[in-house]
């Protein structure tokens, strides 16, 4: 292997997580993807096989295969471009709209490919999130919050996505509110993810018609879902007849292969193919809606090819014996606790499929099982230096504030020492104190902004990229079978979501307390007051943390506290001791140890839990 430096990197690039495709190997059926279980239609498989070496020797020619496929959805080549797959509808959006410092919105959870793409461009993201609401007992729906999004639109915001019906959650939008929005944000590029409209309706044309009249509104459908060609990756954008010159110019020239021409073709000259697959679908749809409520398990609405569910506790379990017994479900607890989304396929694959799940799910509800959600305790945490490493972020970014501010180096050792004594929770007060021994004074809102700047840096590619998750989601899921979790942090809320959305970890956490939600924040004993009274009348089990202020807060609030030892301390014996002078219930060195005491029943709770 050779030594020779790698080439430089684009520092976007670097700091971006990688997408994790679907795994490989998975035979069975696939209830796992919303693939289309039938296949593609036999006429496809005819024209796939009709291809000649020529055809395949030749680049591709489009003008053909546009005018159809153009045609089938109500338009023409001139509001249209062929894409290989919605993936690269959204790429080439963001590419050609989208510059370094532009806002991006879109509401989660969602497609991961929006914000993949926006990062790429290092856009600023402006996440918000679906409501829930009950429409009967045992079913909810997802929905998407107008006025919160139409809010998060600023004078620079360029982009926003929202899919139609959404994944993972099902959610059809309201199509006149997102032409309004379109209307009323001339400057503002509208794009509509239509992946799973097929789904919806027979009659259900989407937005497809008022791209037509609207410039500023982007339309996307696939051909991977409803017409089983996603190994072939087959899509369309469609936008007004202005724009697509623009979106050609910026559109690799051969990116949609020949084979993908043919077959969309034949695809949607046998339409009625594709009309017996959605009522297929939908009638899969209302089948395993119906089972849901038989079996009393909670559910959500849905408009696509899946339903999303609520498999709680027994999430894990009913994922590994559907996998044992050859069919593939999709895990989403990463987006919400214990859910569960199953594709909807033919009818008799969807009975195959709640045939085992009515004996799976009576043998797990008749079986010694965790106590339901509403009688868990909660267990709390702490998040830096608990759940997050943030010795190369949040400690190195008080160091790295104090020096740009004229006040020299600090060791690690200093920062600890004030930790330490207490008061200091908030690392923006432990910086100022800092710089005021060494005989500097600014303005409080002068080293907030000097620290933000080190710490998120811009569009979020400061240190806080440094820092790595530390509770494996293995004892997450473990926990969560005993347990609801939350989280209460002295960070921003905006940082601390963005750290559970980079690690795909929101899910596993019911609650999260930040520093906007308290007015004195620890070691003062409100958050933990404030989160006890929402969790009321259930009882909060234990505070994890990793501070003196966090011992003495949970022993005000009169809740058992476990030590985390800090990672960058050098005693970890005097650390020990004033936890345990502060009232800790037990001490470990890193989060996992704690979790895995408490689940070995090591550290035991039940008698500590508190009511508050």
């Amino acid at each position: 292997m050779s030594n020779r430096p790698l080439p430089r990197v684009r520092p976007a690039i670097e700091k971006m997580q990688p997408y994790h495709p679907p795994l490989e190997g998975r035979t069975g059926l696939r209830l796992d993807f919303n693939e289309n279980t039938q296949g593609c239609s036999p006429a496809v498989l005819e024209a796939l096989h009709s291809a000649t070496a020529e055809d395949l020797a030749r680049y591709p020619e489009y003008s053909q295969g546009e005018s159809e496929i153009a045609a089938s959805f109500g338009h023409t080549p001139e509001s249209m471009v062929l894409t290989n797959g919605v993936d690269d509808a959204i790429l080439l959006a963001v590419e050609t709209f989208v510059d370094r410092g532009d806002e991006v919105v879109f509401v989660e959870p969602t497609f991961s490919m929006y914000r993949f793409y926006s990062q790429q461009a290092e856009a600023v993201l402006r996440p918000q999130r679906y409501l829930e609401a009950e429409i009967a007992p045992g079913a909810a729906e997802f929905r998407l919050d107008m006025t919160a999004l139409r809010a998060a639109v600023t004078g620079k915001t360029r982009m926003v996505f929202v899919a139609s019906p959404n994944n993972p959650t099902g959610t059809l939008a309201d199509g006149d509110e997102l032409v309004r929005l379109a209307e009323d944000f001339p400057n503002l590029l509208v794009f509509v993810d239509e992946a799973y409209a097929d789904f919806v309706s027979e009659e259900n044309r989407g937005l497809l018609d008022e791209v037509l009249r609207l410039p500023n509104l982007l339309v996307a459908r696939t051909f991977s879902k409803a017409y089983g060609l996603a190994g072939l990756r087959l899509g369309a954008l469609f936008a007004h007849p202005a724009m697509t010159p623009t979106l050609r110019k910026a559109h690799p020239p051969y990116n949609v292969n020949m084979l993908a021409v043919i077959c969309g073709r034949a695809a949607v000259r046998e339409r009625g193919w594709v009309s017996n697959y959605r009522r297929e679908t939908i009638a899969s749809r209302g089948l395993i809606e119906e089972a849901l409520e038989r079996l009393g398990i909670p559910y959500w609405k849905s408009y696509a090819n899946f339903v999303l569910f609520q498999a709680g506790a027994h999430a894990s379990t009913l994922l590994r014996e559907f996998r044992a017994n050859g069919i593939l479900l999709r895990d989403r607890r990463a987006d919400y606790p214990g859910a569960v989304r199953i594709t909807c396929g033919t009818v008799e694959q969807t009975k195959t499929a709640i045939t085992l799940l009515e004996g799976t799910w009576k043998r797990l509800a008749a079986s010694p099982a965790p106590p339901v959600a509403a009688e868990k305790p909660w267990l709390v945490f702490d998040m830096d230096g608990v759940l997050v490493e943030v010795r190369d972020s949040y400690r190195r970014a008080i160091r790295e504030t104090v020096f740009r501010l004229g006040g020299g180096e600090v060791a690690p050792e200093e920062v600890q020492a004030l930790k330490n004594q207490g008061g200091f929770n908030n690392d923006w007060d432990l910086t100022q104190e800092i710089l005021r021994r060494r005989g500097k004074e600014f303005p409080y809102a002068q080293i907030v902004a000097a620290f933000n700047q080190v710490y998120r840096g811009d569009n979020g590619n400061g240190l806080i990229q440094c820092e790595r998750w530390l509770l494996p989601t293995a004892l997450l899921e473990q926990l969560q079978q005993y347990y609801r979790l939350a989280i209460y942090t002295g960070r921003p809320r905006e940082d601390a979501e963005f750290v559970l959305r980079r690690f795909a970890v929101t899910g596993y956490f019911e609650k999260l307390l930040a520093m906007e939600d308290v007015e004195r924040g620890k070691p003062d004993p409100e958050g933990l007051l404030c989160l006890g009274q929402q969790f009321a009348p259930a009882r909060m089990a234990a505070y994890i943390g990793d501070t003196v202020d966090d011992a003495r807060c949970a022993r005000s609030a009169g809740v058992a506290f476990l030590g985390v030892l800090p990672s960058d301390h050098l005693s970890f014996q005097v650390m020990r001791q004033l936890f345990e002078k502060n009232g800790s219930l037990a001490v470990r060195e890193n989060v996992a140890q704690v979790a895995q005491a408490v689940l070995a029943g090591e550290i035991s709770l039940e008698r500590s839990a508190a009511k508050i």
